[in-house]
């Protein structure tokens, strides 16, 4: 395949790289299927944007003097892959963004480095990234909870995981029993 048709490919399948939304309801039959095939585009989303990088090197980000965010034809795909890196390397068990350890951070900061070129001795780039990191974080923490409240009962919720926690059970069993506990305390 030519550097331009990849580029085009790249530019038409790499829209939304973080995939579809959680399915409603339990996690079978059909729901399921559609999961299985998120998933794969999801897979195959990163793929492509990983052979994008592999065929024309690693994507510039920069952000203009006086401006908050970067201005380019792959900025929203510099924000989802973001998200992506953050969802991946996050553990569920820290509830607060003050729990998530400095090393996470930079672990998400060098995935992002294999993929575009980025200085983040910008102060611009630096609070950008950080601050899509605490969006995706936050994002991430209340999408779970909608999906758990869902369910009318909670064993019904702990065995029916968010796509973004399917095959991660020890992070959905502690998350859920978090959300569960809270919700106990308001009903008592």
């Amino acid at each position: 395949m030519e550097t331009d048709d990849m580029s085009l490919q790249f530019e038409d399948d790499l829209d939304n790289i973080a995939g579809g939304s959680s399915s409603v309801g339990d996690n079978t039959g059909e729901s399921k299927n559609f999961l299985h095939f998120n998933l794969e585009i999801f897979h195959s989303r990163l793929l492509e944007l990983e052979r994008h990088v592999a065929i024309n090197g690693r994507i510039p980000m920069t952000i203009a003097p006086g401006v908050e965010k970067p201005i380019s034809p792959h900025a929203v795909r510099f924000s989802q892959a973001i998200g992506v890196c953050v969802r991946k390397t996050f553990l569920v068990c820290c509830l607060k963004w003050a729990d998530v350890g400095r090393e996470y951070i930079e672990v998400v900061k060098g995935d992002l480095q294999r993929l575009f070129v980025l200085d983040f001795n910008d102060q611009a780039m630096n609070r950008f990234v950080e601050h899509q990191m605490l969006t995706t974080f936050k994002e991430f923490r209340v999408n779970c909870h909608g999906h758990f409240k869902k369910y009318s009962d909670p064993k019904e919720a702990r065995a029916n995981p968010p796509n973004a926690l399917v095959g991660r059970d020890e992070d959905w069993h502690f998350l859920s029993t978090i959300i569960s506990a809270v919700h106990s305390r308001y009903l008592s």
